[in-house]
């Protein structure tokens, strides 16, 4: 994290660090790959964390500390998935999967 490109505040460092935490303890026994604050190409957008296991693309939107979930923060992620799908060439056959 120390090298990271983006503003860390001490909220968002500490959200990473459960969401790291969090995601190792999940994953443990898959294989896949791990896509951390990934930029959608051509919309300024970041997804927190894009799972990839067995071909299927998920993705992740946390509210870290949120004490429940609101219409707004399910639409981002389901926004995430259209925007994959629609404007990421790689994604456009794949099942992708929103999660929140």
């Amino acid at each position: 994290m120390q090298f990271s490109p983006f503003d860390l505040t001490d909220l968002q460092r500490n959200a990473w660090i459960y969401e790291i935490s969090y995601l190792k303890q999940i994953l443990q026994n898959q294989s896949g790959q791990i896509l951390f604050e990934y930029s959608i190409p051509r919309l300024s957008k970041r997804i927190d964390v894009v799972l990839i296991i067995k071909g299927i693309i998920f993705v992740l939107e946390f509210k870290v500390g949120a004490k429940e979930y609101l219409r707004q923060d399910i639409e981002q992620v389901w926004d995430y998935a259209l925007d994959l799908k629609n404007f990421h060439e790689e994604s456009h056959a794949a099942v992708i999967v929103p999660i929140f």
